[in-house]
């Protein structure tokens, strides 16, 4: 066989080889009546003046340096055969709840219609010296409100013309991702003059696990503030003060936390214990410093825990702080993986008490099939972090067992429920619940059903039919649930059905 571009062939025998300048490599093995071509060969080590020996054989070539061992293609490599698809690990999707209900909250009370108009005041005092941060040459004015407004049924503070009232709601100010209550801030005060001696204030929240008679509120003290316009700088009323608040809820609706997310001044979170008719009190860190990102709490044989993030350039962690009337303790910490984004805290109790957990989802194992939640426990009384525990899925499909009796064990905590949830009262009326919410106790064998909360879509028959007390029964092993709507929230008892 003729070999148009043969290069620098040499051979030996029968056996030849050789190599053109695009380091094609070709071969002979029967005395060139055929090549095979277009070998790989790698880079030429030594030119052919440099090289000593170039020799062929039955055991391969020597030559550029380089020495190449066997004749022929070489075999070729088997392909990896396609791993066999692994089973896909438990979805973290939970299925779908229907739910059948009585209510049993009643009619909520509504404000009474105003027979005689009050006597005419401005809607706003001031104005007031601009605080540094808002625009230049924009002189603010204090919002103060006419009326202090109904909460959940019940009247807010009665007002004298020479008063001025502030009110901060903070409905649709939650957090998506964790569940929130519903709050109300009031503080009034002398329209003229300091509000050392003069000013009150009061604070209003809902439980979200029942309906508008679990509204509570705090007692009526005096105000922290010296002034209207201090106060609504700290409510976040007044321009370039915003700032988020938000209720922790308890396991009973007596008490919350109230916590604020601040935009402006000293970043961080403000924390205040909240418990029916007593004062709010303020939590503090031992520094004075506010908390970090707060991550959840949960209250314990009366005590409040509350887990952050770490504070300025410390290491990753999670800091669980136990609240001590108006002092916050760290009781354990919990470093964590950085990065610019960390996995969701839910922090639990333990139903048989002496512990609070870190419930965090994980990953699955190599097998694919590990559970995709875990709990790091803390005892409460040394504040050793035990060893991580794996967590079943919530899984509330088994309609025989799903609900909650006294004989179910381990850690409460209260979870986004990312199956659709509906709910029907009577014959005529159901809605598919926004933004629920589940109360579940889970362990490592199975997940049981507490409480369920949401809100349903604005209805004109929605207030009547949730709060006519209805006859009719419900299963004797029944959940608890709300509705937010129609400026509302209604209870209800539910069983639960197949969707």
């Amino acid at each position: 066989e003729h070999l148009s571009d043969a290069g620098s062939p040499f051979v030996s025998g029968r056996w030849g080889f050789g190599w053109t300048a695009s380091r094609g490599g070709f071969e002979t093995t029967d005395g060139g009546m055929t090549w095979h071509k277009e070998l790989a060969v790698p880079d030429v080590i030594s030119t052919h003046g440099g090289v000593l020996e170039r020799a062929c054989g039955p055991v391969g070539c020597l030559a550029a340096g380089w020495m190449r061992v066997g004749w022929g293609a070489p075999e070729p490599v088997e392909a990896p055969k396609e791993p066999s698809p692994a089973p896909r690990p438990p979805s973290r999707d939970m299925p779908p709840l229907t739910l059948t209900c009585v209510p049993t909250a009643g009619p909520s009370p509504v404000a009474p219609a105003r027979t005689a108009p009050r006597p005419a005041r401005p809607a706003t005092i001031g104005p007031v010296l601009s605080p540094r941060g808002w625009m230049a040459g924009v002189t603010p004015t204090i919002p103060c409100a006419p009326d202090l407004g109904f909460f959940q049924g019940r009247p807010g503070p009665a007002l004298s013309p020479d008063e001025c009232g502030l009110q901060l709601d903070t409905s649709g100010m939650d957090r998506a991702a964790l569940l929130r209550g519903q709050t109300k801030v009031y503080a009034w005060g002398p329209r003229a003059g300091a509000w050392d001696t003069g000013g009150r204030w009061r604070v209003a929240w809902l439980w979200p696990w029942g309906g508008w008679p679990d509204a509570r509120a705090s007692a009526t003290v005096p105000a922290p503030w010296g002034s209207p316009d201090a106060a609504a700088r700290f409510l976040g009323l007044m321009p370039g003060t915003a700032s988020a608040w938000s209720m922790l809820p308890s396991d009973e609706p007596d008490h919350g936390l109230l916590v604020v997310r601040r935009s402006s001044g000293p970043r961080g979170f403000d924390v205040l214990a909240l418990e029916a008719d007593r004062a709010p009190l303020e939590q503090r860190r031992p520094t004075g410093e506010p908390f970090a990102d707060v991550q959840g709490a949960t209250r314990v044989a009366g005590r409040w825990y509350l887990a952050t993030a770490q504070s300025g350039t410390e290491r990753p962690a999670t800091v669980v702080w136990a609240l001590e009337g108006g002092a916050a303790r760290e009781i354990a910490r919990l470093p964590r993986l950085g990065g610019d984004s960390s996995p969701a805290v839910h922090l639990a109790h333990r139903t048989a008490g002496g512990a609070v957990g870190l419930i965090v989802d994980g990953q699955p194992g190599l097998d694919r099939v590990a559970p995709s939640r875990w709990v790091a426990p803390v005892d409460l009384e040394s504040g050793a972090v035990l060893d991580p525990e794996p967590l079943a899925p919530v899984d509330l499909s088994d309609v025989a067992t799903v609900v909650c009796t006294g004989d179910d064990s381990g850690w409460l905590v209260d979870l986004p429920y990312t199956g659709s949830v509906r709910v029907r009262v009577g014959p005529t009326w159901s809605a598919n619940l926004q933004s629920a919410a589940v109360r579940v106790r889970v362990s490592h064998a199975g997940a049981c059903l507490e409480r369920v909360t949401g809100s349903a879509a604005r209805d004109p028959h929605a207030a009547d039919a949730l709060s006519r007390r209805a006859v009719a029964r419900v299963d004797s092993r029944s959940v608890e649930a709300s509705v937010a709507t129609a400026s509302a929230r209604y209870g209800l008892r539910c069983s639960t059905l197949r969707e």
